[in-house]
């Protein structure tokens, strides 16, 4: 989800410089991503797919290999993308050092994400806070320094890259055969706990608090 939304946002970025061929290139790629998202979960947009503590079903060893087959392609044609888009001397004009956004009025106006990132600082739950099992991962947080149009562009192509690098490693650690474990919620007992719960969105930071008293949420 996070190569589509990136290439989203190629594919508006390029809307506005009014390039059609990189906008349909990216529109193309995009596609492919989501045909992936719904071959594996069924749905391209909101798939139902996320449970507690894990996912309504096992990925096959189908899903494994036809990932397989697309990461080195779409890793080509976004690669392709990006060497248009920096090479053209009118893109890079019109982004470089358009609407800078320094690292103290990025924490000021609470950016987040890709665009917090552009601005040189260096924030990524998913290492900052230790998320999930992403320690376990090898990947590096791409950051900008002016914290322009420009940055906040190149940022995304290189958190593309750093996710299909993510996904090889998932992949190929992933372990073969069912692990699919069903338990009825009312068979669940929980201890008295709280705590919050804290993603990177498209739009934002989002949090949840949760809180479990006598098994109510």
């Amino acid at each position: 989800y996070r190569i589509s939304n990136h290439i989203s946002y190629i594919v508006n970025m390029s809307e506005l410089l009014e390039n059609s061929m990189i906008f349909n290139m990216a529109l193309i790629e995009r596609e492919k991503v989501l045909r992936i998202i719904e071959y594996i979960t069924g749905s391209r947009v909101h798939p139902n797919y996320i449970r507690v503590g894990g996912v309504k079903k096992d990925i096959s060893e189908e899903n494994i290999e036809m990932i397989k087959d697309n990461l080195i392609d779409l890793f080509k044609a976004v690669r392709n993308i990006e060497k248009i888009m920096l090479n053209d001397p009118i893109i890079f004009k019109t982004l470089d050092d358009c609407a800078p956004i320094n690292s103290s009025d990025a924490l000021r106006l609470g950016l987040s994400g890709p665009n917090l990132r552009a601005s040189g600082i260096r924030y990524d739950i998913r290492k900052n806070e230790r998320h999930l099992l992403y320690s376990d991962i090898s990947f590096v947080i791409p950051l900008g320094k002016k914290g322009d149009c420009l940055d906040r562009l190149i940022v995304r192509f290189k958190e593309i890259y750093q996710s299909l690098k993510i996904v090889k490693q998932i992949i190929e650690k992933i372990p073969l055969g069912a692990v699919q474990l069903m338990l009825l919620s009312e068979e669940i007992r929980f201890e008295h706990t709280n705590l919050i719960s804290t993603t990177e969105c498209p739009h934002g930071i989002m949090k949840f608090f949760i809180e479990i008293e006598d098994n109510r949420l």
